[in-house]
């Protein structure tokens, strides 16, 4: 089952219209995507938990350092985060 935080989309805003501008809702990472879904290409943390890495593509989740410069769950590069206290934020490892 695909969920919001794989969603090209999914902006993780953390409020009623800034989590997805498609759909204006309150979306979490791991809320059920929608009909309006469409995968994410690129591979980021996407999670909204400190120290935890959630990956935008093949939604694998664990301790964020655990985490090197690829997916554990997918292999891809991390190419960056949505927060600026995560690892990856900017492309940075």
């Amino acid at each position: 089952m695909k969920v919001c935080a794989q969603c090209k989309y999914y902006k993780g805003g953390g409020d009623w219209g800034l989590c997805c501008p498609k759909t204006y809702a309150l979306a979490y990472e791991d809320t059920d995507a929608c009909k309006r879904f469409e995968q994410a290409v690129e591979c980021r943390n996407v999670s909204s938990r400190v120290g935890m890495f959630r990956c935008s593509i093949c939604n694998a989740y664990c301790r964020e350092e655990r985490v090197f410069d690829t997916c554990p769950g997918c292999g891809n590069e991390i190419t960056g985060a949505i927060w600026g206290t995560q690892k990856h934020y900017r492309g940075t490892k």
